[in-house]
């Protein structure tokens, strides 16, 4: 007994003290939330090509870490540089952070004891993956040459032997490859001049008119419903630990937000759902077939949409164990089967007049080997090729590839509901936070950021907050718009792939992204985000944000630019990145549908093919 007391009499203060600092640490931590987005402030001298690419999907470089910069070679976005697309490791951090409908609210999807051991399985499971991966640059480049000869060129790979021998289905690090590499300016030079084209093919004046459908009608295929409705039946399994039943509600939109006295800054009433990051597929489906120039005879029809949920498919065998390759792939062969039974429309054309929504980013569908366990080839079909796709995330090198915002809490029924949320957003000229950073450190992914910028953040607590997502709370807009609402700057560093959804979530609450790749967003979206990515945004070089107060130097933007900045989001960016109601009547505006189906039937009208001779 003595000596049991002399241990409790040791023990006693270090476990008061440790208790004092858990208490304290979380005393600096919003919780929940979602991943936020920046601008390009620190950046002074040197040209954006010189920031780190992108992954490159299925290549590994072997080359020399890139040189620590320091404060004064950090890059500020290029009023040249435009959006292009991300990975599709997003796709599994989906999975890992969508709690289910049916859990209850102790399931802390990245803190539970669970959740850790489901990351850690899945985590083995993607270095497996890496293992066992058998692609070469020579399999690649024979998939790729099928694509091109069906009109679709995406930049070939450097043909270097050291590179096919480290050929990966997963990209290399970000820093892997600059443009200070020929092949690196080569591929960023073809970026570039790939997202003028997108923005050029699509910039076509065609009126909005409803009565004027003249070169703008839209045939809807009537898939079997085996390729769309019947997939929402199996909401219960599509993913092995959660629901989403709740999720594909209202068509897509999910379940409306209650609004009460915790959440009565989410105005107008009516207009906010819990809706998911992969809804697209549902939402844009449930539009189009309220399109005002839709027609149903498919010789009159201008564009034909085919309404397959491809990544409600491919998500429902990513987590099963043992699938094979035929079988992730059978319903889109079913798929390809039906349309070349459509003779007047499919398999008489070149597919240049036909669209398709997925909800996933490009990688899920671009499978490269048939031995690979992640994904479809949907996309990698050569008969898909000059179909144009509107992705989430787009491949950065493929013409027909193009960005699409993500789908955010916000769905308006009217122009009266986008205004009363724009008069929302500007209603404070000073927000009470400098700075926010919502997600978590990922410490087991190599060459993340997000630890560095914590820990910057919370040493300075009086200017920067953080948003813990762990306990659920971001899969609805309270915490999330709560915190980006307080803001003028929301950081966003690349994930498991360079897009996200809080992109669009932060730009809805006029709070200026900071991104620290250019491949998040000036890479991905030519018809949504404006080219010049100054104006909007700031952009900080990923390798140089532990030499550089991150906070400090986004202190030093003037506040008169922060709210020009700010006005600039919320008039003419905020209206056309979100997604209206199927049935909405809007007049002045244009949602980011009405955006897409304009430059849609554009480009459809220009016939114009992308030439990347010049560049070979």
């Amino acid at each position: 007994m003595v000596i049991l007391r002399r241990m409790r009499t040791l023990l006693f203060p270090p476990f008061l003290a440790l208790l004092a600092i858990i208490f304290w640490s979380a005393s600096l931590q919003i919780p929940s939330a979602s991943v936020l987005d920046l601008e390009c402030l620190v950046c002074h001298g040197v040209n954006v090509v010189k920031n780190p690419l992108w992954q490159l999907r299925a290549l590994s470089f072997d080359r020399d870490p890139p040189k620590q910069r320091s404060e004064s070679e950090i890059v500020v976005a290029s009023d040249s540089v435009t959006g292009l697309p991300s990975l599709d490791d997003q796709d599994r951090v989906f999975q890992l952070e969508i709690p289910s409908a049916s859990t209850t609210a102790s399931a802390d999807l990245e803190g539970g004891e669970d959740e850790i051991d489901k990351q850690k399985e899945i985590g083995e499971f993607f270095q497996e993956l890496q293992r066992n991966s058998s692609s070469t640059i020579a399999d690649r480049n024979s998939t790729l040459e099928d694509s091109s000869q069906a009109g679709e060129r995406p930049l070939q790979p450097p043909n270097d032997p050291s590179i096919a021998r480290n050929a990966s289905i997963n990209p290399p690090s970000i820093s892997s490859l600059t443009a200070d590499d020929q092949e690196g300016k080569r591929a960023i030079e073809e970026v570039e001049r790939l997202m003028q084209f997108l923005r050029r093919s699509g910039s076509g004046q065609v009126k909005k008119s409803p009565q004027d459908c003249q070169g703008r009608n839209v045939y809807v295929y009537d898939l079997p419903p085996k390729f769309n409705t019947d997939l929402l039946k199996q909401c219960e399994t599509l993913l092995p630990w959660m629901s989403m039943c709740d999720f594909v509600r209202n068509s897509g939109m999910g379940l409306p937000v209650s609004i009460d006295a915790a959440r009565d800054f989410l105005t107008p009433r009516g207009s906010w759902f819990k809706t998911h990051q992969y809804a697209l597929e549902m939402i844009f489906h449930a539009r189009i077939l309220d399109y005002s120039c839709r027609v149903l005879d498919p010789s009159l029809a201008d564009v034909f949409y085919v309404p397959y949920y491809a990544g409600l498919d491919v998500m429902r065998w990513n987590f099963v164990p043992n699938v094979s390759s035929a079988q992730s792939d059978v319903l889109g062969d079913e798929l390809m089967t039906w349309l070349i039974q459509q003779p007047s429309t499919w398999k008489t054309g070149d597919r240049r007049d036909h669209v398709i929504a997925l909800g996933k980013i490009s990688w899920d569908f671009r499978r490269m080997t048939s031995d690979a366990k992640w994904g479809s080839n949907l996309l990698a079909r050569a008969d898909m090729a000059n179909v144009t796709k509107l992705l989430i995330e787009r491949h950065p090198w493929h013409p027909n590839d193009v960005g699409v915002p993500h789908p955010t809490f916000f769905h308006p029924g009217s122009d009266v509901d986008i205004t009363t949320w724009q008069a929302r957003v500007l209603r404070d000229d000073v927000r009470p936070s400098l700075v926010a950073f919502a997600g978590q450190p990922r410490p087991g992914q190599g060459g993340s950021i997000r630890g560095e910028l914590i820990r910057q953040c919370t040493a300075r607590s009086d200017l920067c907050r953080t948003l813990d997502c762990g306990s659920g709370a971001c899969f609805g807009p309270e915490a999330t718009l709560g915190l980006f609402l307080v803001s003028d700057f929301c950081l966003q560093p690349v994930g498991d792939s360079p897009t996200r959804r809080s992109v669009f979530d932060s730009l809805l609450a006029g709070c200026i992204p900071v991104f620290f790749d250019p491949f998040t967003a000036y890479y991905q979206y030519p018809w949504h985000l404006p080219s010049n990515g100054s104006a909007y945004s700031v952009m900080i070089a990923a390798d140089s944000v532990t030499d550089v107060d991150i906070v400090g130097e986004l202190q030093k933007i003037p506040f008169a630019r922060r709210k020009e900045m700010r006005h600039f989001i919320v008039h003419e960016i905020l209206p056309g990145i979100v997604y209206a109601q199927p049935g909405s009547k809007l007049e002045k505006f244009e949602d980011a549908f009405d955006v897409a189906m304009r430059n849609v039937i554009a480009r459809v009208a220009s016939r114009e093919v992308y030439d990347s001779s010049e560049l070979r």
